[in-house]
């Protein structure tokens, strides 16, 4: 993939990550941007690099408690299920 797809790719991801956030799960709204969520949980099991640059790219966004938490409760702990041996050390290292 090109470095300028991928790049379009994960700022779509991101900001439909992002947006999803703001909506109750049994909303219509939601039900629109909830691919999103699910794309990162499938990174977190099958690609960890590309779900970690993902990550970092929605903190970059918004480092809010509430998207932090959701991610810490959800994609990174999938990461860390899945991945933990090998990406544990990186995580504690980003968050000191």
């Amino acid at each position: 993939m090109v470095l300028a797809d991928k790049m379009r790719k994960i700022n779509g991801l991101v900001d439909s990550w992002l947006h999803a956030q703001g909506f109750s799960v049994e909303s219509d709204e939601y039900d629109d941007v909830c691919w999103a969520i699910d794309e990162l949980y499938d990174l977190a099991r099958e690609k960890p690099k590309e779900l970690i640059e993902t990550v970092l790219k929605i903190l970059s966004v918004d480092s809010s408690k509430k998207i932090a938490g959701a991610l810490g409760a959800g994609v990174l702990e999938e990461l860390l299920v899945y991945h933990g041996d090998s990406f544990i050390a990186l995580i504690r290292n980003y968050n000191r």
